[in-house]
């Protein structure tokens, strides 16, 4: 008998099947009996069926395969979606929102002239904010996946109306601080580098609290134009004056030392803030030596006012010595369509200092360096002791910060990149450690200050590149890191507990 003959006797008959799905539907509707010991042999029989029936429906996978991949499947779903609404929350803080904003106005303004303007641009800069501001709707943002503070390193999960990078705690110490002053009228300060960034913030705040304010720059004409774009401008625009300087030329920083010397009748506050992190080609700068070449006479008379109370008693410093008269004769043209959120010529290099390891580091750069990080502030310190002395009342402070960096912290994680920053941030700091014990017997109180990290010093593509990838922004901003530099000041006429012979980051002395 042949095989197929076989399996034809084997079938079941018509009625063999209908008795069949009796039974089935029967225990279908009595789950409890299909489980007795007696129907064992039903279930091992029909054990097969639904292996293949389950095999059908679920892809080739057991149920409990199909279950699990699914389980996995949404989980990373769910994962992803709260990750997103995370970053939308995120991006509802005013500091990160305030910057997006600034960067698609960037973009939309380049599009006119590159059509790859998407690419070019980092949120960046600072946000101007009022004490009293303060979005309650932002407090209660809870985010599904926990951050790290940038300053304590705790995790939270609680965001703050304007900082996303910091725990409810230390948020609310920075926004206080951010806003925090004192009446310094009578007083009179000097800040190095008071053109823009923290410089430009610091000179601001003291202006505001009613300080006499000497600025320097290379470009004060550029300087003095940003200072009266200010809302308030007019109502302090007496109380400063503009030097020009470039503390790449030694002679020239000693000569405005002996100038203030000679002219000032006193001298409080000295803010050591001029540096230089990344040396930029001359082409960054055309846009201000345009102005200071060619417009000069385009400019109020407000404007000019300001650098000619500084001109007026500097003699003039001449202008081979300094950046401007350099960069009129060596940089290359540019149109300066395409500006930063502050103003200047994008540097699109895909490599700078920043990223430049020892033996990399050209030797001009390590001098400048050098020479603007701490032998400027060297002279300065040790040069206008006499003028910070000129007329103090018993008891009263004087202040000197030097505006110092963790790049200079010995005790701190060191990458082998910028070893020139480095050297010169830590040469800065050795001279607040060793000097400032001898100044504060005369009344003198000086401090080195970390501003915080309040820009990314990578090259644009890396940088824009993070931003995208990472979501990365900067969690401080200028006004943060001038407010970190002002804060022993501002604490010590407040308290009267002036302390000294600091290095300060977060507002709390760290180590060396």
């Amino acid at each position: 008998m042949s095989t197929s003959t076989l399996l034809k006797n084997d079938e079941p008959t018509s009625p063999e099947i209908a008795t069949t799905i009796k039974v089935v539907d029967f225990f279908g509707r009595h789950a409890d009996m299909y489980d007795s010991p007696s129907i064992r042999p039903l279930r091992c029989s029909m054990q097969k069926i639904i292996e293949r029936e389950q095999t059908k429906r679920y892809g080739g996978k057991t149920l409990t395969q199909y279950v699990s991949d699914r389980f996995k499947i949404k989980l990373a779903e769910h994962r992803k979606d709260a990750k997103e609404e995370d970053r939308r929350k995120v991006d509802r803080c005013r500091l990160r929102a305030e910057r997006l904003k600034k960067r698609n106005a960037l973009i939309a303004q380049a599009r006119i002239h590159c059509s790859s303007a998407d690419s070019l641009f980092i949120p960046d800069g600072p946000v101007q904010t009022a004490l009293e501001i303060n979005d309650e709707t932002q407090e209660n943002e809870q985010l599904f996946g926990a951050r790290r503070c940038y300053i304590c390193k705790d995790t939270y999960r609680q965001l703050h109306h304007f900082y996303d990078r910091l725990c409810p705690e230390c948020a609310e110490l920075n926004w206080s601080k951010r806003h925090q002053c004192f009446n310094l009228r009578g007083k009179t300060a000097l800040v190095t580098g008071c053109r823009i960034k923290i410089g430009f913030e610091i000179a601001l705040k003291l202006l505001r609290a009613g300080a006499t304010v000497i600025g320097t720059s290379r470009f004060p004409y550029d300087a003095a134009q940003r200072f009266s774009r200010e809302h308030d401008f007019c109502q302090w625009e007496q109380q400063l004056s503009i030097y020009r300087l470039d503390f790449q030329h030694i002679a020239s920083v000693e000569h405005f030392c002996t100038i203030l010397s000679t002219k000032l009748d006193k001298l409080d506050i000295v803010i050591n803030n001029a540096a230089q992190t990344i040396h930029r080609p001359n082409s960054y700068y055309q846009h201000v030596v345009d102005l200071h070449r060619d417009k000069i006479d385009s400019l109020e008379q407000q404007i000019v006012a300001v650098v000619n109370r500084g001109l007026s008693t500097s003699n003039q410093l001449k202008d081979e010595h300094n950046l401007t008269a350099l960069a009129v004769r060596d940089c290359s043209q540019s149109d300066g369509a395409i500006v930063d959120v502050h103003g200047h010529a994008l540097d699109l290099r895909s490599t700078n200092s920043w990223t430049q390891k020892l033996g990399e580091v050209d030797t001009s750069e390590l001098v400048q360096v050098f020479a603007i990080n701490t032998v400027a502030p060297f002279i300065i310190c040790g040069k206008l002791q006499t003028l910070l002395l000129r007329n103090r009342q018993e008891g009263e402070p004087k202040f000197i910060v030097n505006v110092s960096a963790m790049e200079g912290k010995f005790e701190h994680f060191k990458k082998p990149t910028h070893p020139h920053t480095n050297m010169a941030k830590a040469a800065l700091n050795m001279l607040t450690r060793t000097s400032a014990e001898d100044l504060a017997e005369k009344g003198i109180y000086m401090n080195s200050v970390d501003t915080g990290w309040v820009n990314d010093q990578r090259p644009v593509p890396t940088a824009v590149h993070l931003a995208a990838e990472a979501h990365f922004q900067a969690p401080l901003d200028e006004i943060d890191g001038a407010a970190r530099v002002l804060d022993p000041i501002f604490e010590g006429m407040r308290t009267e507990q002036c302390f000294y012979g600091h290095f300060l980051k977060d507002y709390k002395p760290t180590d060396w």
